[in-house]
């Protein structure tokens, strides 16, 4: 007897209303170890199923591990699909481990769970296979998944599917979400998500490449941060660009390498070093008195206006000099008139 097909979609084909997504630990420590994937696709990839989870209907549980004690905040880009969402933040590698996440898979009440997070070979392994040791149906989305290697990576994919676990892409749950509803289902009121969708599946969405360089490379984007901050405002024209201290620091660093070659020692470091400081504090000012001592003009009227404190007393500035160089004009110019 012929088969006889039906315009019905397959039994192992997902539907919005027939799992339960679980996001694990989206966050940057985890993702600062990851090169089985690259950044921007692996944060692309999690917020298209985010997105689509959210524009869909999905039942979804986002959970995180030590996240104000190490690993960091969740990704925006899958958290804003779920506004007001609470995060799930454990201790435990495993998620099946948490009593939480437990209970609230248990809430939800379905026997299908599709897995996707960091990194893939201990908290996509440790849920996968505990949930199949109980009876579920599980799913994980590899390209939605990373580890430290492509290595550690693919062996836990490979010891996921051999357990019963089921891959699948980022698309593909997008797709599946979306077919899932049936031709006769009106999308015009998800249309806001679809649009995200679409926008987040443009090659690098709105991580540009100095974002990727600093998920590569935190400590090299705060020094970079620092460089370009303007701290202790002691400058007389303004604020010292942080890298002058920086340039400093480096060569005070120098010359005490090459006292330690010499085998030369301070008897007092602190002390010379607060003689050293002193010494530029007078230093910085000679160049502009002596140029008004050549000229002739009055130093104590150069002295008193639009001074800066120091520990000398009122020392002048760089800043005033026009009105010091006017007021010692117009001091002269009296002394001429009398």
């Amino acid at each position: 007897m012929p088969i006889k097909a039906t315009p019905t979609p397959g039994a192992q084909l997902i539907s919005p209303k027939d799992h339960t997504l679980i996001m694990i630990d989206f966050q940057s420590q985890m993702a600062f170890a990851t090169n089985s994937i690259d950044p921007v696709s692996l944060r692309n990839n999690a917020a298209l199923v985010a997105s689509a989870a959210a524009g869909f209907g999905v039942s979804t549980i986002l959970t995180t591990v030590a996240e104000k004690s190490f690993s960091g905040p969740m990704f925006s880009e899958v958290t804003d699909p779920f506004p007001g969402e609470k995060l799930l933040d454990r201790t435990s590698m495993n998620t099946w481990e948490d009593a939480a996440v437990i209970d609230r898979i248990n809430a939800i009440g379905k026997d299908r769970i599709v897995l996707a997070g960091l990194w893939t070979g201990v908290c996509i392994v440790g849920p996968a296979l505990s949930a199949l040791a109980q009876g579920y149906e599980v799913y994980f989305i590899s390209d939605a998944c990373g580890d430290v290697s492509a290595e550690a990576h693919e062996r836990a994919v490979q010891r996921m599917i051999q357990a019963g676990a089921r891959p699948m892409t980022a698309l593909q749950v997008h797709a599946g979400a979306s077919a899932g509803l049936g031709p006769q289902r009106d999308l015009r009121p998800d249309h806001r998500h679809r649009q995200e969708v679409r926008r987040r599946l443009r090659p690098g969405h709105h991580l540009r490449q100095d974002h990727v360089q600093r998920l590569r490379s935190p400590l090299t984007a705060m020094a970079r941060g620092l460089l370009a901050a303007r701290v202790f405002p002691f400058h007389p024209r303004g604020r010292v660009p942080m890298k002058m201290y920086v340039v400093a620091l480096g060569v005070g660093l120098l010359v005490g390498a090459i006292y330690g070659l010499l085998h030369v020692r301070s008897p007092a470091p602190p002390v010379v070093a607060l003689v050293g400081l002193l010494g530029m504090l007078v230093g910085e000012q000679l160049a502009p008195l002596a140029r008004e001592a050549i000229a002739g003009r009055s130093l104590a009227a150069y002295l008193h206006i639009g001074a800066t404190h120091h520990v000398f007393g009122k020392l002048p500035d760089g800043a005033t000099l026009a009105q010091a160089k006017a007021a010692a004009i117009k001091s002269a110019h009296e002394r001429s008139q009398t």
